[in-house]
């Protein structure tokens, strides 16, 4: 996808030698890890204040022919003399790395873009990953292999600019997801990406350290609503929750669906959805919890808006949808017991959304409260509430007739402060595992949750199992 105009056509490009056309093959594959080289021919040096990915450039233009990217530091080795000593590779000097690649990914996007791509952007405080699962499953359905999508979480000014590089001329729909935990970051995502459809999930919590306020979260992730507002685009469209307070007061558009209580009802193992005047109704057991309806609802309203013609096909891939094993959100259901793992993030809002989606699998399956054991970590990134907040998760879970609760991290003593009598508490995994160890007989149902700095997912073993050694 990838094209030499491309890699030198960038206003942060300052030189660049001679290209070396044996290099490209059918095109460039940009790597910024140098362990991933293997099958890539281009690498870019990203550098911060701890690291500077320059030094590698010696021992890989050695080992294979490149174009590679960099940027010039004092100590390091001058462009001239990069070029004179590996003739065979190609070297393209640039002001900024990470302004470089989102200025390639935006030059990408416009001409896929212009050859007929439909760019869609996901955000939100909540929920981003597993609505991108959903465009990404009900397109599929449409159009089998000609859809892209970001892997994994990587929805950062990397993570960006590395979805775009990957798509192919074939493809017929992207979706990428934008995160951050700062202000600012949102627009030169949005920048480079273009899109011309999104959606925001939710605004809440999530953080708070860095933005202040719920308020500062909402104006950072309107960003994309106002993006797509300035596009000239006459197909441009998008799809807003009503029942988000901060999302219902976003101006009204033509192009803008806003989902009501009118659109939708939520229904035992799925929902009902009003699609082209008609009820349709979506059976799902794999969407637990509301949220979890409700994400594919919105997911299947701008699916349809872009392609009315194609909404029966995305009903039956609503049908069939399986959330995909990716430690967030992901129920291991075994002889003994089920488990519950989101061990990517944390905040108020999912936290509250994950274990409605619990009690509700426990009620369905009937694991009575007394079988239920739930082991809740910090939820990291929220600065001078963070207390309140874990507290209040606790009493939650109290006020939802919990009975067994074990709280992990640096905040367990507020988690336990708030759920009051019969809450334990552990300072890290390994004597949460050495407590557990002639327990976990004792209990049908587990829920699992915690930002990832606690690394939770160490309690599942591949098999999704609980690993206790």
């Amino acid at each position: 996808m990838i094209k030499y105009t491309d890699i030198i056509a960038c206003e942060s490009v300052l030189k660049f030698s001679e290209i070396n056309e044996k290099i490209s093959g059918d095109g460039y594959n940009v790597t910024t890890d140098s362990r991933a080289i293997r099958g890539r021919n281009c690498f870019i040096a990203l550098h911060g204040e701890k690291f500077n990915a320059n030094t590698f450039i010696k021992d890989l233009a050695e080992d294979v022919n490149l174009v590679i990217f960099c940027k010039k530091n004092n100590d390091d080795e001058g462009f001239d003399a990069l070029v004179k000593k590996f003739p065979k590779n190609t070297f393209v000097e640039v002001t900024d790395t990470y302004k470089y690649i989102l200025e390639l990914g935006r030059l990408i996007s416009s001409r896929w873009q212009s050859a007929g791509g439909q760019m869609i952007a996901v955000t939100g405080s909540n929920g981003k990953t597993t609505n991108k699962e959903m465009l990404y499953a009900l397109f599929s359905e449409v159009f089998p292999g000609l859809v892209h999508k970001t892997r994994g979480n990587l929805n950062n000014h990397i993570g960006v600019p590395l979805t775009l590089f990957e798509l192919s001329e074939s493809d017929k729909v992207c979706v990428a997801e934008m995160g951050m935990n700062h202000a600012g970051e949102l627009a030169p995502l949005a920048k480079a990406i273009a899109p011309t459809a999104g959606l925001i999930t939710s605004i809440g919590p999530a953080h708070l350290e860095f933005l202040g306020s719920i308020e500062n979260i909402f104006k950072e992730k309107k960003v994309l609503f106002d993006w797509i507002d300035n596009s000239d685009s006459s197909s441009k469209t998008f799809v807003l929750r009503e029942n988000d307070n901060f999302l219902k007061i976003l101006p009204e558009r033509t192009w803008c669906k806003r989902l009501s209580k009118s659109d939708y009802e939520l229904i035992k193992n799925g929902f009902k959805v009003l699609i082209d005047d008609r009820w349709h109704e979506v059976q799902n057991e794999n969407l637990l919890g509301d949220h979890n309806k409700e994400n594919m609802i919105q997911s299947l309203f701008l699916a349809t808006d872009l392609y009315p013609e194609h909404y029966e096909k995305f009903l039956i891939a609503a049908s069939n949808f399986q959330m995909p094993k990716m430690n967030r959100g992901d129920f291991f259901i075994n002889e003994k017991v089920t488990i519950y793992l989101d061990a990517y993030n944390a905040n108020p809002g999912s936290m509250k959304s994950s274990l409605n989606a619990f009690f509700e699998h426990c009620e369905a399956s009937t694991v009575t409260m007394d079988k239920r054991l739930f082991i809740l970590g910090d939820m990291n990134e929220l600065g001078d509430e963070s207390a309140a907040m874990h507290s209040e998760i606790g009493q939650f879970l109290k006020l939802n007739k919990a009975e067994n609760a074990l709280f992990i991290g640096q905040y367990s003593k507020n988690y336990a402060a708030g759920f009051g009598d019969g809450a334990q508490q552990c300072e890290d995994v390994d004597k949460l595992k050495k407590y557990l160890r002639n327990k976990q007989d004792n209990y049908s149902a587990i829920f699992i949750k915690g930002s990832r700095s606690l690394q939770l997912e160490s309690l599942i073993d591949i098999n999704g199992r609980l690993n206790l050694n």
